[in-house]
C-alpha cells in the first residue's frame, strides 16, 4: 500500500478525505479508508449511502490516475496524472448509474477497506464493481457505471 496522492482528494473538504492508502493490481484498486464523523448530518454511527459514494469516487479517481498514466486502458490512451486531475476529475468523470448497492451487514466506518474492479470499458463507459468491508463483519458491495463525457 502507498499513501493516496494528496492532489486526488484535495477537491474534497478536509473532513471528507476518507481515502488514506491505495494499492493497484490492475484491474483492481484497493484502499484503506477512515471516516471520523459525518459532515452533513448528526452522527449515525454507521456507514451510509452518501459516504459509500464519496469513498467510491475517491478510489475511482486513484484508479484512473494510475491506470491512465500507465496506459492500462488502451482505448483511453495514456494520460498524465496532472492532466487527469486538471481536465477530467471534476469536469468529465461522473457516476452515470448505481446499478446496485447492497448493505449486507452494519458497518464501522472508523477504519475500513475498499476494492474497486474494472469489469468493462466501452465507449467512454466503465462498468465497475465495488466492495467495502470493516474489521468485523460489516460488508457493502455493488456495481456502478462510470462515464466520461464527450469532452474528455
Amino acid at each position: 500500500m502507498k499513501k493516496v496522492n494528496p492532489k486526488t482528494i484535495e477537491i474534497y473538504s478536509e473532513n471528507c478525505r476518507y481515502l488514506k492508502e491505495v494499492e493497484m493490481d490492475f484491474p483492481i484498486m484497493r484502499g484503506i479508508f477512515e471516516i471520523e464523523g459525518s459532515y452533513y448530518v448528526k452522527e449515525t454511527g454507521h456507514f451510509n449511502a452518501v459516504e459509500v459514494c464519496i469513498a467510491y469516487n475517491q478510489l475511482a479517481y486513484e484508479f484512473f490516475i494510475e491506470s491512465l498514466s500507465k496506459g492500462l486502458i488502451p482505448e483511453m490512451g495514456v494520460i498524465s496524472p496532472e492532466y487527469f486531475l486538471e481536465n477530467h476529475q471534476l469536469l468529465h468523470t461522473y457516476i452515470a448509474k448505481i446499478n446496485e448497492m447492497t448493505f449486507r451487514k452494519p458497518f464501522d466506518k472508523k477504519r475500513f477497506f475498499g476494492k474497486l474492479e474494472l469489469l468493462q470499458y466501452r465507449k467512454k463507459f466503465c462498468r465497475t464493481s465495488f466492495e467495502f468491508k470493516d474489521n468485523n463483519s460489516g460488508h457493502i458491495d455493488g456495481k456502478i457505471l462510470l462515464a466520461f463525457s464527450e469532452n474528455a
